[in-house]
């Protein structure tokens, strides 16, 4: 494995960009477990969309985008959640991508001498990104989960309350299982909808 170089006058972009590979070789030792479940999966997830997103977000971070950085949480929260990927899998994404953020930004900085200061705003600026993207991530993985749950009870419901029309005065209403209040206020919904048409 290379090591990470700085080369004097470097920005950090340019650092990172010097130091892609040596980034990937850590992300992936420090998200192993997280390789192990995609390689895992019976679908064909393919590990390398794993470093696509990463490759997004450490672009999006270096360039300060903090707009796109959002938007892409959003598309990506959406994403795992119409695939059905744990949540946890994210968090723990991002953490290995936090953890080996971090030991880039030590070694840049490291070679540049800067106050204290300069440290603590780096610092804020780079957890105020990263949470940014984890809450858009979470709020659009659970809107997404959400919509899919509602659509999948209405669905639920509309066969859990089957009117069967005997003739143009006389439906059957068959009821098998227990009868709770919102059931029976799904029933009465649904009879006196049909009743009208």
């Amino acid at each position: 494995m290379q090591e990470v170089v700085y080369q004097e006058g470097q920005s950090f972009k340019e650092f990172v960009h010097a130091n892609l590979q040596r980034f990937e070789e850590l992300f992936k030792e420090d998200a192993h477990k997280t390789f192990e479940y995609i390689v895992s999966l019976e679908e064909d997830e393919d590990p390398w969309s794993v470093f696509q997103t990463i490759h997004t977000l450490l672009e999006l971070m270096t360039d300060d985008r903090q707009h796109e950085l959002a938007l892409f949480a959003k598309e990506r929260g959406k994403s795992g959640a119409a695939n059905d990927h744990p949540l946890m899998f994210i968090l723990e994404l991002i953490h290995s991508f936090r953890n080996v953020y971090w030991d880039l930004l030590y070694h840049y900085y490291q070679n540049l001498h800067v106050e204290q200061e300069e440290l603590f705003k780096v610092e804020r600026k780079t957890n105020h990104a990263l949470d940014t993207f984890i809450k858009h991530y979470v709020s659009s993985y659970t809107e997404h989960k959400d919509e899919l749950l509602r659509s999948q009870r209405e669905m639920i419901d509309e066969l859990a309350v089957p009117v069967i029309p005997l003739s143009s005065n006389v439906a059957v209403l068959p009821i098998i299982g227990t009868v709770d209040t919102y059931r029976a206020k799904k029933f009465r919904k649904k009879l006196l909808h049909r009743s009208r048409s």
